[in-house]
């Protein structure tokens, strides 16, 4: 059975005798010296995934290492949620968020997975709830995988027209008179054509195809596998993914509407399971989210879905600090006839040992600007973590310039999403008594 260590975002890896069953809670986590080796040539590597999670929210901003080194013996995992498949022990090193968004270790995963996903897809949809428990976040996206194909079987695999090249011994579509010289100069009964024929053999089909196969290689879940290779028989047709195929070629239209659930999740599992090249011919497996970029998204979401008698805007450019540059792009904008509202996530737990004051001086300096710039109230939006018994807000009106408030509001995860959006939406409100900052 695979060893499953489980750390949480900013915990270290020390360098230790044994690869042990590691508490997620504590400071660090020991590794055997490959494993601990390995991690420590992603300190200057890129999954495939990362880069493009963020190219995908068109964030200017380069993807972190996935590790640091803290000191000798000792790395730090960096703030990525996920797992990675360590090649020395074969043990997954799987990563969970540093604030707790649920209160059970089981919860945690399965809302960890929903959140991620839905950031992914053009709407939040409803969850199944799963019935047994899937030890690693891998498993919990691949069960979700397979429940969606499920869904694509039941509702019907479709077919569409490809365009196909043959060599024939009879003629249909076009001649391809280039082709048909160069392969058939001592061939006269055959002809290379080109024609479209209808067929389940699409780029859909065959990038759904690819993924069973990466989950029937990599998961260890036995209903995970049990079902993968049952749905692999169903596509048994249809081809694997061809060496110019991508994803980009995915049609989304009203034809294949119930294909859109699962395309984010063929992308984690094409871009994500399937090995990815570290230095040396090392080829490990891996799953890795930036989560301050998920929270973001997120949140956005969440709003733009509920919050629609607001105008909506995530990354919102075009307004300058200066007038040579300093390009200002808050988080989130929202806006109601000529009011604006900036809102900006921060993936952090508040500074515990500050018992006053729950924003920074440099948080303050942040949205200080943003208000200045938009004319705007603001509000900084925290997670709630559930390790903490009590989580405070602080509202400020801000003491030069305009007269503009800002906030913290605490989002509680384990909520629903049109949940979220009203209680931040009700957090909009000014209140009568602020604080000047």
């Amino acid at each position: 059975m695979t060893n499953t260590i489980t750390v949480r975002e900013y915990k270290d890896l020390t360098l230790g005798n044994k690869t042990a069953q590691s508490d997620q809670d504590s400071d660090s986590a020991q590794l055997c010296k490959g494993d601990f080796d390995f991690l420590a040539t992603l300190n200057d590597c890129k999954s495939d995934i990362l880069e493009w999670y963020y190219k995908e929210w068109e964030t200017e901003k380069d993807p972190p290492n996935i590790v640091e080194y803290r000191k000798q013996n000792c790395l730090r995992i960096q703030n990525y949620v996920g797992m990675i498949r360590l090649p020395d022990s074969n043990s997954i090193l799987q990563i969970l968020p540093k604030v707790r968004i649920v209160p059970t270790d089981k919860d945690e995963k399965q809302k960890l997975t929903e959140i991620i996903v839905s950031t992914l897809t053009p709407r939040i949809s409803e969850i199944s709830v799963f019935k047994d428990d899937r030890n690693v976040l891998m498993e919990y996206i691949i069960g979700w995988f397979l429940m969606h194909v499920e869904n694509v079987v039941k509702k019907g695999i479709r077919q569409n027209y490809v365009l196909e090249q043959e060599n024939s011994t009879f003629i249909k579509g076009k001649i391809l008179f280039s082709q048909h010289i160069i392969h058939n100069t001592a061939l006269q009964h055959r002809t290379f054509i080109e024609y479209e024929d209808y067929t389940p053999n699409c780029i859909e089909n065959r990038a759904i195809h690819s993924a069973l196969w990466v989950c029937v290689k990599h998961s260890q879940h036995p209903k995970n596998k049990q079902n993968a290779i049952r749905y692999c028989h169903m596509f048994d047709s249809i081809d694997k993914m061809h060496a110019t195929d991508t994803l980009e070629q995915w049609k989304d239209n009203r034809y294949y509407q119930h294909y859109t659930d699962i395309k984010p999740l063929v992308k984690i599992i094409l871009n994500g399971i399937q090995p990815f090249m570290t230095e040396g011919k090392n080829q490990i497996p891996a799953i890795l989210f930036p989560m301050e970029i998920v929270y973001e998204k997120y949140i956005a979401q969440c709003l733009q879905q509920y919050a629609t008698d607001y105008n909506v805007r995530s990354q919102a450019t075009g307004t300058q600090l200066t007038n040579n540059g300093f390009n200002l792009k808050p988080d989130i904008v929202m806006k109601k006839d000529d009011e604006n509202i900036v809102l900006d996530t921060k993936w952090k737990e508040y500074d515990k040992n500050n018992e006053n004051k729950l924003i920074n001086q440099g948080d303050a300096y942040q949205m200080y600007a943003y208000s200045q710039a938009y004319d705007a109230d603001t509000i900084l939006l925290y997670p709630k973590d559930h390790n903490e018994s009590e989580q405070k807000t602080e509202e400020h009106t801000f003491a030069h310039g305009q007269k503009n408030t800002l906030k913290t509001h605490i989002t509680n995860l384990n909520d629903d999403p049109k949940k979220i959006a009203t209680e931040i939406k009700q957090s909009l409100t000014k209140s009568q008594h602020s604080e000047a900052v």
